[in-house]
């Protein structure tokens, strides 16, 4: 008969391997692989890329182990040096000429990704190691990328080929999520396994090729009706709301999903609500994601853009207890013969949701905006 004893050890144990799993689990690298690479740089700088705030946001260190992460105080980081990566996203969706940025030669089309916000304040969104200075490895390409064991083995995989349009003045590399494998012409980059986001020193030149192969992780609503999540605290960070989120907030999220009877029930419905006609997709709104503005926007406002939609449905999910983040990227842009064009205004965040078994998956809350792998019969349409 299994006792109290048995129990929290295996509880323990359990969220040991959750732990591990968010955290990646990272090939050891030779002593010589933190030697970072200087790269031609070129006169040619594109001022609008999506995340060149988000290089310079400095976030709080130590996202090593989520339990070490509880020991390390809020305050402890230093002070943000520039503004948040959705201000960049504003003014692309706001250029009257839509610039092209890259293209990807993929048989599919999914979301580029290019990094993940991790870490709400109260008033914006940061990643917890934006320039992957504390956790970042150097790795060099041709390389297979850790991949967590929570995502399915028999996941099917997508090949993508990238050509850069324009230079960026931006070290993130666009990838298709979670990838396991890339590919560069000059051999090395610094991947994050934490937040799954690899980037380049001197920033994407005009030219750049690269490959990468990624998983497609698409499971059934039935799949993540038998998730077994762990306790808010055992998760940590990716729970925390700031005490400056107006308690209402939650109690909102507890009012949409309170029929629900399953944690992606919960989840899905939170979605479902942004898109059932009673939100208006808008650029012309001021991009702020401070706790006030969070609730307006919830209950007076309704209008926004891709900002205000991810930002309110991670907090509403982590207020039900469900670890989430923002991912910043670009949808998959204009197809013509089998080679995707990614232009400024197809800059764009969403919501990843981690279900253990599956690791992190995207959720689409803004209006008008289409998940593309959103296939019926799956989590994100399910019928």
């Amino acid at each position: 008969m299994t006792n109290d004893l048995d129990l929290d050890r295996d509880l323990r144990d359990t969220f040991h391997r959750h732990e591990q799993d968010l955290l990646g689990r990272a090939p050891t690298p030779p002593p010589n692989m933190f030697q970072r690479i200087r790269r031609r740089q070129t006169g040619t700088v594109l001022l609008a890329a999506v995340a060149a705030a988000a290089i310079a946001i400095a976030g709080i260190s130590g996202l090593d182990a989520i339990r070490a992460s509880e020991q390390t105080p809020a305050s402890s980081g230093p002070a943000p040096t520039a503004s948040d990566p959705f201000l960049s996203i504003n003014a692309q969706l706001d250029e009257q000429v839509a610039v092209d940025l890259f293209q990807v030669r993929a048989a599919e089309a999914a979301y580029w990704r290019l990094y993940a916000l991790d870490q709400f304040d109260g008033e914006t969104w940061k990643s917890s190691d934006p320039d992957a200075s504390e956790r970042g490895q150097v790795i060099t390409t041709p390389a297979m990328l850790p991949l967590a064991d929570q995502i399915p083995q028999d996941a099917p995989t997508l090949a993508q080929s990238y050509k850069i349009l324009r230079a960026i003045d931006e070290r993130w590399l666009p990838m298709a999520a979670p990838a396991e494998s890339l590919t560069l012409p000059f051999g090395q980059v610094t991947y994050d396994p934490v937040l799954s986001q690899a980037l380049l020193d001197g920033g994407l030149d005009e030219g750049l090729e690269y490959t990468v192969t990624s998983r497609i992780v698409n499971p059934t609503p039935e799949q993540l009706d038998d998730a077994i999540f762990l306790t808010r605290e055992q998760y940590g960070r990716y729970t925390q709301v700031s005490g400056s989120v107006d308690p209402r907030v939650g109690e909102l999220a507890e009012r949409w999903t309170r029929n629900e009877t399953t944690p992606y029930r919960k989840i899905y419905a939170i979605q479902q609500r942004f898109l059932d006609g009673s939100f208006l997709y808008s650029t012309e709104v001021e991009p702020k994601a401070d706790a006030d503005a969070l609730l307006d926007f919830l209950t007076i406002s309704r209008r926004g853009f891709c900002q205000q939609f991810a930002t309110a449905m991670a907090i509403m999910v982590r207020e039900l207890g469900y670890p989430a983040r923002v991912a910043v990227g670009y949808r998959s842009g204009t197809l013509n013969d089998g080679v995707f064009t990614v232009q400024t205004k197809d800059a764009h965040a969403w919501v990843e949701v981690f279900f253990p078994g599956h690791g992190w998956l995207a959720f689409e809350p803004t209006p008008s905006r289409r998940n593309p792998i959103a296939e019926p019969g799956t989590y994100l349409n399910p019928g």
